[in-house]
C-alpha cells in the first residue's frame, strides 16, 4: 500500500490536472465562441453589401432607363418628319429640343452615313461621316461609347442612333452616381451579347455574366449584375470586400466581443457542470461504499381483481443536502464509474433481507430486481445472487431479473446471461420495452418471460387521446411469443379498463399503489389474506412455455 503521503501527492496532481483542463475549456470556448460569432458578423455584413449593392444598382439601372427613354423619344420624334430633313424649320426645332432635354446634348440628323445637320451645329457645309457603332442592341439601336464631338473637338460622350436620327448624351449625365460610394457600370447589351460601357468604372464582367443577373463573389468583390432587357441597358455594381470590412468593423468587434462572452459563459457552464458531475460521482461512490440508498416496493397487481402478487424493487438515493437524485441521473452515472454491480449486489442483499420472511409465507409472491447489462458480463454477479438466495432460502423462481431494452441491445451478452439466469429457475422481463430497438426474432432468441410495457406508452391513453400505434403492435409481439404483459405507469381507471380489453393481465402505478416500503409491502399482501395472494401472476409460468 501506498504511504498517505504519495496518495495525497496524486490527489493533488489530478486536482490540478483537473484544473488545467479547465482553463483549457474554458479559453477554448471563449475563443470558439469569437470565432463563430465573428464570421457570423462577417457572413451578415457580405449580406449587408450584397443587399447595398443590389439596391444601388436598381437605381442606377432606374437613372440609365430615363436616359434611354429620352433619347428614344428624341429619335422617334425626328424619325417620324424625313419630309423636313435639315429644314430651317427643323433646325430650330432640333434647338428647342436640345434646350428641352435633360440628359441630350445635341440632336443630329443622318443620311448615307454623314451627318448633315444638328441642334448645335446647325447646317454643316460639308456633311461628316460617322464611324461605324461600336455596338448595336437587339432593337436596333446604335451605340458609340465615346465618340469624339464635331461641337467640341477635345471631348468625346456617348452617342446613341436609329434611322435618320442620333443624340448625344451627357457624358456627366450618371457623374451624381459617384457619390454613392458603390462602384458601377452602366452601359448596352449587344445583339451579340457583348456588354458596352457607357458610365462608371471598366466591366470585370463578361456579357453573359452581366446578362444572367446573379450575384457574383469574384477576387474579393462583389458583384450585382442587374438588366432591363426591353431596352437592353445593364448596370453592374460592386463592392470591394475590404471596403465592407473596412467601413464596418466595428459590428464585427462587437460580434466578437458578444461571441466571446457567449463562449465565456458556456465554459463556465460546462465546467461548473462538470464539477458538479465529479461532485455527484465522488458522492455516489462514497454512498456505494456506506450503502446509503433505499429501498421501496411497488406492488404488482392484477387486472382482472386488483390482488397484489408481486412487487418491483426501486432504488432511491438522496444526496448529502437530502434532496433526492432520480434513478435516471444517478444511475447512468454509476455504470460510467464502474459502480453498477456494486449497486446491484446492494438491491440483492436489501431485497433477499428484507423480504425473506414475506416470500417464504407467501410462495407465489415475486419480487423483481433491475439488473444491468454489466451484470451479465459479471460472473461475480451470478454466484452473488445464488450465495444470497441459498443464505435466505429464498426460492430462485421467486426473483425475477429485469433488464432494459436497450441493455438487452447487447445482443451476445443478453443471450446467454438470459439462458443462465432462466436455468437457475429465474425468470427474465424487458423493462421499459418500446423505448429500444428489439424487433420480434431478437425477442424470440431472448430467453424472457415477459414485456414490461414502458409508461411513456400509458400515457398516451385516456382524456380523449389516440393511444400509440406502437401499442398495438407491442400487444401482437408478446401475443405471438406467448410472453406476459405487466404495465407500467397505470393512473386512471380508463387507462385500467383499456389495458384489460386488451387481455393484458398485470399492471403497476399509482392508481393501485405507490412504493413503499418493505414493511408496509408486508402489510398489504397479509391483508388480501392468502387467497388473494396465492394464484398465478406475474411470476407463474405461461401457458405452453
Amino acid at each position: 500500500m501506498r504511504p498517505i503521503s504519495q496518495r495525497a501527492s496524486s490527489a493533488d496532481q489530478a486536482r490540478r490536472g483537473r484544473r488545467v483542463l479547465q482553463v483549457l475549456l474554458v479559453a477554448a470556448t471563449t475563443l470558439a465562441g469569437a470565432a463563430v460569432s465573428a464570421f457570423a458578423g462577417w457572413l451578415l455584413l457580405l449580406a449587408v453589401g450584397q443587399d447595398r449593392i443590389a439596391s444601388t444598382g436598381r437605381a442606377v439601372l432606374d437613372h440609365l432607363a430615363a436616359i434611354d427613354r429620352e433619347a428614344r423619344l428624341t429619335i422617334d420624334l425626328f424619325n417620324r418628319q424625313p419630309s423636313a430633313f435639315c429644314s430651317p424649320a427643323e433646325l430650330e426645332q432640333l434647338r428647342e429640343q436640345v434646350f428641352r432635354t435633360r440628359f441630350v446634348k445635341d440632336v443630329g440628323r443622318v443620311r448615307g452615313g454623314a451627318l448633315h445637320c444638328s441642334g448645335t451645329l446647325q447646317a454643316v457645309a460639308s456633311p461628316a461621316m460617322i464611324a461605324a457603332a461600336d455596338l448595336v442592341t437587339r432593337q436596333g439601336l446604335a451605340v458609340h461609347a465615346a465618340e469624339p464631338l464635331l461641337v467640341a473637338r477635345n471631348s468625346r460622350a456617348p452617342i446613341l442612333g436609329q434611322g435618320e436620327t442620333n443624340v448625344v448624351i451627357d457624358p456627366e449625365a450618371l457623374a451624381d452616381e459617384v457619390l454613392i460610394g458603390v462602384d458601377f457600370v452602366a452601359g448596352y447589351l449587344g445583339a451579340d451579347g457583348r456588354f458596352l460601357r457607357l458610365f462608371g468604372s471598366s466591366p470585370s464582367l463578361s456579357g453573359a455574366e452581366i446578362s444572367a443577373g446573379r450575384p457574383l463573389d469574384r477576387h474579393g468583390i462583389l458583384f450585382h449584375p442587374v438588366c432591363d432587357g426591353e431596352r437592353s441597358i445593364c448596370v453592374v455594381t460592386s463592392l470591394a470586400k475590404a471596403d465592407v470590412l473596412r467601413l464596418q468593423w466595428p459590428i464585427m468587434a462587437a460580434t466578437g466581443l458578444l461571441g466571446s462572452v457567449i463562449g465565456l459563459g458556456l465554459g463556465l457552464f460546462l465546467v461548473q457542470r462538470q464539477a458538479a458531475r465529479l461532485s455527484m460521482t465522488e458522492t455516489l461512490k462514497r454512498a456505494v461504499a456506506r450503502g446509503s440508498f433505499d429501498v421501496v416496493y411497488q406492488p404488482i397487481v392484477t387486472l382482472a381483481d386488483r390482488s397484489v402478487v408481486g412487487a418491483e424493487a426501486l432504488i432511491r438515493w438522496r444526496d448529502a443536502e437530502g434532496l433526492q437524485v432520480p434513478p435516471s441521473i444517478f444511475i447512468p452515472l454509476a455504470e460510467e464509474a464502474g459502480l453498477i454491480g456494486q449497486i446491484t449486489r446492494f438491491m440483492l442483499q436489501r431485497v433477499t433481507h428484507e423480504l425473506a420472511g414475506l416470500i417464504q409465507s407467501h410462495p407465489d409472491f415475486r419480487v423483481s430486481i433491475n439488473i444491468s447489462a454489466n451484470d451479465l458480463d459479471d460472473a461475480d454477479f451470478f454466484e452473488t445472487l445464488a450465495a444470497m438466495l441459498d443464505r435466505t432460502g429464498i426460492d430462485p423462481r421467486c426473483i425475477i431479473l429485469e433488464l432494459t431494452e436497450h441493455a438487452a441491445a447487447r445482443r451476445d451478452r443478453a443471450v446467454d446471461g438470459t439462458r443462465l439466469l432462466r436455468s437457475r429457475g429465474h425468470r427474465v422481463y424487458i423493462d421499459d420495452f418500446g423505448t429500444g430497438f428489439a424487433n420480434l426474432s431478437y425477442l424470440n432468441a431472448l430467453s424472457i418471460d415477459a414485456l414490461k410495457i414502458d409508461r411513456s406508452f400509458t400515457e398516451t391513453i385516456g382524456a380523449g387521446r389516440q393511444p400509440s400505434p406502437v401499442l398495438p403492435q407491442i400487444l401482437a409481439m408478446a401475443k405471438a411469443l406467448d410472453l406476459d404483459l405487466v404495465v407500467e405507469g397505470i393512473e386512471t381507471e380508463e387507462q385500467a379498463a383499456w389495458f384489460a380489453a386488451q387481455s393484458v393481465a398485470y399492471a403497476q402505478g399509482w392508481l393501485f399503489y405507490r412504493p413503499v416500503d418493505a414493511q408496509a409491502l408486508g402489510a398489504i399482501v397479509d391483508s388480501q389474506g392468502e387467497a388473494g395472494a396465492a394464484g398465478a401472476g406475474p411470476g407463474s409460468a405461461p401457458p405452453g412455455r
